[in-house]
């Protein structure tokens, strides 16, 4: 059966993944198939009605948003536009050169931002400090 990855010339790489790693997916992906992966895309309607009891609710802890330059999929602008109605306490960070797969491609930057974001966290005031 030809499918979408079939297409590709072989010599086509990766900047993501180690020849071992693609080796790895690869034999998952041949094994198992695309069902699991493609299932959450084929449950979106069920998703969205499954999540209709909250709407109006707000995300009210703390966050952090990390978002590529590159990536198509969820633009920095859409996060800023849509997202603090909904989370007014989300700390907002922008990875450049970067695209989706922005964790696989800076990890050293994206561990640097949530390490610094984790630093910053307010403590709650109910939360008092466990004594050794």
């Amino acid at each position: 059966r030809k499918g979408l990855i079939n297409v590709f010339p072989a010599e086509v790489g990766s900047k993501l993944l180690t020849p071992e790693e693609q080796r790895v997916y690869a034999g998952q992906f041949e094994r198992c198939g695309f069902f699991g992966p493609l299932s959450w895309y084929r449950n979106v309607s069920r998703n969205w009605d499954w999540m209709k009891p909250t709407k109006g609710n707000k995300v009210v802890q703390h966050c952090l948003m990390i978002t590529a330059e590159h990536d198509l999929v969820l633009t920095a602008s859409m996060a800023k536009k849509y997202m603090p109605p909904h989370v007014p306490h989300c700390q907002y960070e922008h990875v450049r050169d970067a695209g989706h797969w922005v964790l696989q491609e800076q990890p050293e930057e994206i561990n640097r931002l949530v390490v610094g974001w984790l630093a910053n966290l307010p403590v709650a005031s109910h939360v008092q400090e466990a004594k050794l």
